[in-house]
């Protein structure tokens, strides 16, 4: 049972009730509303009032998930732009009650519910269906499968690479024609083997290389050493580097690198990967990479609005999970959360082939 602060048990015609609801964003922000029918100053913090209703919480004695449904009526044509960006799923959703003297709280309160909402809406509502903290118990265990692919996702903290570090930040050249596509002319992903590098000096993610004989250049968003002066490097357009040629030494002011054959596209650098919209309408979207064609990025799921020229996004490389990947993509095997050895299920339940 709980214990109820002293203030909420002093005279009723003195105090009322008000509660408070805060939604803290994927994002980091957070927004603070109430019910009530005025704004309403508590813990230094400002709650705007809106037209905010929710069903009776459920609580349960048995660890079963406490559940809620937040609604929202009078839905604005902007606001709905906003929702259909996905921006509130998988928000932190906190509801506290209050006690109110008529201009702010006394500092006496009671949290009702905190937990993580998914969205759904029509032309009119929105509808924050919560689900406390306690559904984080249903995470399958153990959290590591014994089964080929890695069981890291990439950039989280067992994978050891830092996310910021992949990032390219594109520009919408032409506009995309559809929900589908980004054109960015700057984007095609090339690679090439080196030779004549330095492990101890490397070239980084990040910096632009020169070529020595055509002055041409590029910005690199990866490059993985298979030992000390020898590996690949992968990079993007800045003035024609797909004219790279054999035994060009490529330079980023301080270290070098041979080229060691002919540079091509490719085309898997970034699929599987993600990409968020920066600017324009659709900011703050974002999406999985479905697949890279030259100029052209295609998302698996359509954006709310066509990706126009002047648009600016990020970008983030993809990984299949395939231990190969991880080493030859990434440099990162020493982090590889998967069993390569294990057998197949065809064939532990039938066997190997027969010689």
């Amino acid at each position: 049972m709980r214990d109820l602060p002293v203030e909420f048990g002093e005279d009723q015609q003195k105090l009322s009730f008000a509660e408070l609801y805060e939604f803290e964003l994927t994002t980091g922000i957070t927004y603070y509303y109430t019910s009530h029918s005025e704004n309403i100053n508590w813990g230094g913090q400002l709650y705007t009032t809106v037209p905010l209703q929710r069903s009776p919480i459920s609580q349960k004695m048995n660890l079963e998930s406490d559940t809620v449904q937040i609604s929202l009526a009078n839905m604005t044509s902007e606001f709905a732009s906003v929702i259909q960006k996905n921006i509130l799923d998988g928000a932190k959703v906190t509801i506290k009650r209050i006690a109110y003297d008529g201009d702010a709280g006394v500092g006496a309160y009671l949290i009702l519910f905190v937990g993580r909402a998914s969205v759904s809406h029509n032309r009119q509502t929105v509808i924050l269906s919560g689900v406390s903290i306690l559904d984080s118990l249903n995470v399958q265990t153990p959290c590591s499968l014994y089964q080929e692919p890695c069981n890291n996702r990439l950039f989280d903290a067992p994978c050891n690479l830092t996310k910021s570090n992949y990032k390219y930040q594109g520009t919408a050249t032409s506009d995309g024609g559809d929900c589908f596509t980004i054109k960015d002319t700057s984007f095609p992903v090339y690679k090439v083997a080196f030779d004549g590098g330095d492990e101890n000096n490397p070239i980084e993610i990040g910096d632009t290389i020169t070529g020595g004989n055509n002055s041409y250049t590029a910005a690199v968003v990866a490059i993985v050493y298979t030992n000390s002066s020898t590996g690949y490097i992968w990079y993007v357009d800045l003035s024609n580097p797909a004219n790279f040629e054999n035994n060009e030494v490529l330079s980023d002011g301080a270290d070098t690198v041979t080229v060691n054959g002919t540079p091509e596209e490719d085309k898997s650098f970034y699929t599987l990967g993600e990409i968020a919209i920066t600017s324009g309408d659709s900011s703050g979207v974002r999406r999985m990479i479905r697949a890279t064609n030259g100029d052209d990025i295609y998302v698996a799921v359509a954006v709310p609005y066509e990706i126009k020229s002047g648009v600016t996004f990020d970008v983030y490389p993809g990984c299949d999970k395939r231990p190969e990947t991880c080493e030859q993509k990434f440099g990162n095997d020493d982090n590889f959360n998967g069993y390569i050895y294990i057998a197949r299920p065809e064939e532990a339940l039938y066997g190997g082939a027969e010689d």
